[in-house]
């Protein structure tokens, strides 16, 4: 019977074991060990789905966001049997996000709607909560809650 030469195997494991130690970056405290993130951290930057509704209404509509680095936000709603397509400019101070959108494509007649956005930015569950939006324009208003899907 041959014998199993383990010594690569050994070898191996010991340079695993150094690279996961050194892997995560410690604090100054040696006791405190700050994490390996599992993923990557949710930023305010990217696309966002999730549904809004009309104040005085049951039924929820779907909503779609493209927050931009640059400051702009593109978002696509349905209402009923109408799509909208809006773009404007958004802001985060703190937790706090703000949009300010005007409808550009519609399959209605309400092209030209300034629509402003409010909600509470949540980085740990990539959420927009508590969304609030107005029509401007019209005095429509109503609630949303919007995800990030990347």
């Amino acid at each position: 019977m041959k014998k199993k030469n383990i010594k690569p195997l050994l070898v191996i494991l010991l340079i695993t074991i150094v690279v996961m130690h050194y892997s995560c970056e410690k604090t100054t405290a040696s006791s405190n060990i700050t994490p390996c993130p599992a993923t990557k951290p949710n930023t305010i930057e990217g696309l966002w789905e999730g549904t809004y509704a009309v104040n005085g209404l049951s039924s929820t509509q779907s909503m779609i966001f493209s927050i931009q680095s640059n400051g702009k936000l593109i978002y696509n709603t349905k209402g009923g049997s109408d799509d909208f397509i809006g773009r404007g400019t958004w802001a985060k101070i703190g937790n706090n996000f703000t949009a300010n959108i005007t409808s550009v494509w519609s399959t209605s007649t309400t092209i030209g709607i300034n629509q402003t956005l409010t909600a509470t930015y949540d980085s740990l569950t990539g959420k927009l909560n508590n969304g609030l939006w107005q029509n401007n324009n019209t005095g429509g208003n109503g609630t949303f809650l919007v995800s990030e899907i990347n």
